[in-house]
């Protein structure tokens, strides 16, 4: 049976203020570097998911790109079909947040993060001022490939004219930054190089090998054969458990949304330690697994 993909597509201009003209290496460069920054939002919103992204036209006024993505993603691939038919237009939101976080933190470390609803967090910087982005934004801080990649960007803006900046809109709002605001960005804010990983989100049996009830550390589960260790992200699944909804008994199991990132080493090759996580419990608990006694914590 052919897998259902789903199919979204979305759209965002970056301007240079300043002339209306452009060197053609720093076009080049700026349209490389763009589309290299939103294949790294990509990494961590869908790695599997195909992806294309186009230019669709330069505009006259100051200088101004229009790209567009198209990203198809198989449904079974994804958490929810309706998070996957608006991923397009969720990686540029993510890439704007790149340069929001990278402006508000100055080249300093955060202040404080905070979670919030919708995937987002607040970031308060070391002038107690805060922002709200995508929470995967954040990865500018720990990843020197995308802090690069915004320092070669705001360098590339400088040269075009040292006293303008630039602005980022998206399928629903504008960002401007300032002259001002590219000196800031101009300073690196990674503090190191965060592991290049392949990820992948299936959906599959996990015998429970053992459960924590009181706490929220990682339970482990047979797969493929081996026992693994993996956090729970589904809050409703664990305050159920840990409430005494959900009572779990000797081969139990469950079908659950799992995410595996697999390391990479400095060639790209697969190293074998991957990281586990149950993205979503789907159903309930179910009876009859013929692996090992189920340990509580």
């Amino acid at each position: 049976m052919n897998e259902q993909l789903i199919k979204s597509e979305s759209q965002f201009s970056f301007r240079f203020e300043g002339k209306n003209e452009i060197d053609a290496i720093l076009l080049s460069k700026t349209i490389n570097d763009m589309v290299q920054l939103t294949k790294l939002a990509a990494i961590d919103e869908c790695q599997d998911a195909y992806f294309k992204m186009k230019i669709m036209s330069f505009r006259d006024g100051s200088f101004k790109i229009d790209f567009s993505t198209i990203s198809e993603v198989a449904e079974n691939l994804y958490r929810h079909a309706s998070d996957a038919a608006t991923l397009a237009g969720t990686l540029f939101t993510v890439v704007k947040g790149y340069f929001e976080v990278k402006n508000h933190l100055k080249g300093k470390k955060p202040k404080s993060v905070v979670d919030k609803p919708d995937s987002k967090i607040e970031i308060e910087n070391a002038d107690s001022e805060k922002i709200e982005v995508p929470k995967s934004s954040f990865a500018i801080t720990n990843n020197v490939k995308i802090d690069n990649l915004t320092v070669q960007i705001a360098g590339y803006v400088k040269t075009h004219n040292p006293n303008g900046g630039f602005s980022f809109e998206t399928h629903d709002s504008i960002q401007n930054f300032s002259s001002e605001d590219v000196d800031c960005m101009l300073q690196p804010v990674a503090t190191q190089e965060s592991s290049s990983y392949e990820k992948y989100v299936i959906k599959t049996d996990l015998p429970i090998r053992k459960a924590d009830l009181l706490k929220n550390s990682a339970w482990e589960f047979i797969f493929q054969g081996k026992t693994i260790k993996a956090n729970i992200q589904d809050k409703k699944f664990i305050e159920n458990v840990h409430s005494g909804l959900i009572s779990l008994k000797a081969k139990d199991y469950i079908n659950a949304t799992l995410e595996i990132r697999m390391p990479l080493d400095g060639q790209g090759a697969a190293e074998n330690s991957p990281k586990y996580t149950v993205l979503e419990v789907n159903g309930d608990v179910m009876r009859g697994c013929n692996d090992e006694q189920l340990s509580l914590l």
